[in-house]
């Protein structure tokens, strides 16, 4: 299922649960959310790295509130801890 834009979810409540700083990363969230079936929305925001570090850009993955804290348990499960935003 391709993702969505944000704006498909007009008026309804939606968490961020994925921050991707790779392709392999986003692909890898793509095919879980894909396999779950669920619903999201994928931005591209821009992102600090650190004081160190030159900033970016990440996509940030959105669903709704209510499957938020199931699909950060499938990304989890996923070997995408990394990556998931918690609440």
């Amino acid at each position: 299922m391709p993702p969505f834009e944000r704006s498909a979810f007009d008026g309804k409540e939606i968490e961020p649960i994925f921050l991707g700083t790779s392709v392999k990363d986003c692909s890898m969230a793509e095919g879980v959310l894909d396999a779950a079936e669920v619903e999201y929305a994928v931005e591209i925001e821009p992102i600090e790295t650190g004081p160190f570090s030159s900033d970016g850009s990440g996509a940030v993955f959105y669903v709704l509130a209510g499957q938020a804290q199931y699909c950060r348990r499938r990304l989890h499960d996923a070997g995408l801890s990394l990556g998931v935003i918690q609440p």
